[in-house]
């Protein structure tokens, strides 16, 4: 049984890591986009100091949409450093851990409990003659290990949607 929780936990390791780059290539473009129009912005502002520029509409439209461009870059950038702030990250004890809540929430919980649990975590069981697959989305899994719902008879569980 550890042989699989540790290909699982490798799996999600795996899916995860794929993720922080994609996040990191988006980091690197907004990091860009928010650089660019500050320089644009104070290229423009040099101009005016200068002299060189009359701030008439033309150039407070440009202004404005330089501003709105590097606010929602800084804004988007923000988002993404709170919500890696805020991600877990998945280990072996903890994955553990889980299975063996479920395997005692399943082995001694009520009938509709034990339904509404299998439910929010497996998607569908294919039985054949010698063996028997449970398929379950990795994400919702990940989710439940991490954020520890059902630690406790009663408490709210994930849906198939992998929502809370």
């Amino acid at each position: 049984m550890p042989e699989r929780l540790e290909a699982l936990q490798q799996s999600v390791v795996d899916r995860r890591v794929k993720a922080d780059a994609e996040v990191q290539v988006r980091i690197d473009e907004l990091s860009r986009e928010r650089t660019t129009a500050e320089d644009k912005l104070r290229r423009l502002y040099q101009l005016v100091a200068d002299g060189i520029a009359e701030p008439d509409d033309m150039l407070k439209e440009q202004i404005g949409k330089l501003k709105a461009d590097r606010e929602r870059a800084h804004s988007a950038l923000e988002r993404i450093e709170n919500q890696g702030a805020a991600a877990s990250r998945l280990d072996l004890d903890k994955l553990v851990r889980f299975g063996q809540l479920m395997r005692s929430n399943i082995t001694n919980g009520g009938i509709p409990f034990r339904k509404a649990y299998l439910r929010s975590l497996i998607d569908a069981v294919e039985v054949e003659q010698h063996v028997v697959r449970i398929h379950g989305s990795k994400t919702v899994l990940e989710r439940a290990v991490l954020a520890d719902r059902f630690t406790q008879p009663g408490v709210a569980i994930l849906h198939g949607s992998g929502a809370p």
